[in-house]
């Protein structure tokens, strides 16, 4: 059995200081996750399976925006400009147990 799985998640936010200072710091996050598993799934007669698989995973982690205080992402700056672009591959192992109509 082959398994393809993914994930995205992006969320942009800002934060406004206040009326007496007018600074404000804009942050943006943007997660991507793939991964591949080859497995064996086991079937009982009456529907109930259970599944069992290992293969890779690839995470890319893009953040960027911009700083009025203290940097506490970790990126490389450039002003009150920050970016990232952190891309990993990691063992994966998948799971499962389930019904089959």
């Amino acid at each position: 059995m082959l398994s393809l799985n993914g994930a995205l998640f992006t969320s942009q936010c800002c934060f406004y200081g206040p009326s007496f200072n007018p600074s404000s710091e804009y942050r943006a996050f943007d997660y991507r996750y793939v991964s591949a598993t080859l497995g064996y799934r086991a079937r009982a007669a009456f529907g109930v399976f259970v599944e069992l698989g290992a293969g890779v995973g690839w995470l890319r982690d893009l953040e960027h925006g911009t700083l009025t205080g203290e940097n506490f992402s970790g990126c490389p700056t450039r002003g009150y400009v920050y970016f990232c672009d952190r891309r990993n591959f990691f063992p994966d192992v998948d799971a499962a147990i389930g019904f089959e109509f």
